[in-house]
């Protein structure tokens, strides 16, 4: 390791940054790539080809090693953006779905708030993932990616072929990795989301904000042929999509979309779509 970052920023979600890992995963038969951020508290894993694993497959793959309570009816906490397939995969385990919103302090809250409940663990497709850490009758949430890494690797010793499998689900859908559109007004980003969601109501997709408690995800899910919810008996359709559409908390009037499918030309016409209405603000997109 050199604490200068010699390979520049050290936010694995940066291409440039991770120029060199990528061509040694392809240079040498390396199986997976481990990268974390600047200060350990985010971890991507890239597969043998350098392709990232999105973090809610990781953690659909790690799941079964990091539980070992002995609840029956337990929880897990799933960042708006987690595919439909994976929220599906997960309910067929026999644990339950809860949506949360992106935030250290909102998700550990939720987990704090519910720990009766049996919510156990939580994650965010930015590569930070949490945990219920119960000790002499006490729970702590946590962050910890130590945990996470250990439990990736025994689970690849153990069963490198669910990995495959669940990459083969990844590969089964189109993701538009999210991306961002800077307005020039808080009242500007505001009304542009309410117009985008407005208009796919009126095409008949399902529009999805709160949380199961009736609180505010802090964002929408915006969907077509798919559930509001969950259960180990959800099938979906050959035909889905769906947008997380959210106004940053930590950016300046930026607004944040993300879109995965089954089709390609349904994706690709959503997200025309959604920058028409965006042609009407001055401002830039953004991708980062």
């Amino acid at each position: 390791p050199n604490g200068s970052f010699p390979s520049g920023n050290p936010n694995p979600i940066i291409s440039s940054s991770t120029v060199k890992t990528r061509e040694a995963l392809k240079q040498v038969s390396y199986d997976f790539a481990l990268l974390y951020d600047g200060d350990g508290d985010r971890i991507d894993i890239l597969d043998k080809n350098g392709i990232e694993i999105p973090p809610s497959i990781v953690f659909a793959f790690i799941l079964p090693y990091l539980d070992k309570s002995l609840f029956k009816s337990k929880t897990v906490c799933l960042d708006p953006k987690a595919s439909p397939l994976i929220h599906s995969y997960i309910a067929s385990l026999g644990y339950n779905t809860f949506l949360v919103p992106n935030g250290h302090s909102k998700i550990k809250s939720i987990l704090q708030e519910y720990k009766d409940e049996h919510f156990l663990f939580a994650v965010e497709e930015s590569g930070h993932y949490y945990l219920n850490y119960f000790k002499d009758g006490e729970v702590f949430s946590i962050e910890n990616t130590l945990i996470i890494t250990l439990a990736f690797i025994k689970a690849y010793r153990e069963n490198p072929q669910l990995l495959n499998k669940l990459i083969e689900l990844q590969e089964s859908f189109i993701r538009d990795k999210e991306w961002g559109f800077f307005f020039e007004s808080r009242e500007e980003r505001e009304q542009a989301l309410q117009t985008i969601a407005s208009n796919f109501k009126e095409k008949g997709y399902l529009i999805q904000d709160k949380l199961k408690n009736g609180k505010s995800l802090e964002s929408t899910l915006i969907k077509l042929n798919l559930p509001l919810s969950y259960s180990s008996t959800t099938k979906l359709g050959p035909i889905w999509l769906q947008i997380a559409q959210r106004a940053s908390e930590s950016e300046l009037y930026l607004g944040r979309w993300e879109l995965l499918s089954s089709s390609s030309t349904l994706l690709e016409e959503a997200k025309a779509s959604i920058k028409q209405v965006l042609t009407y603000y001055k401002g830039k997109f953004y991708i980062g």
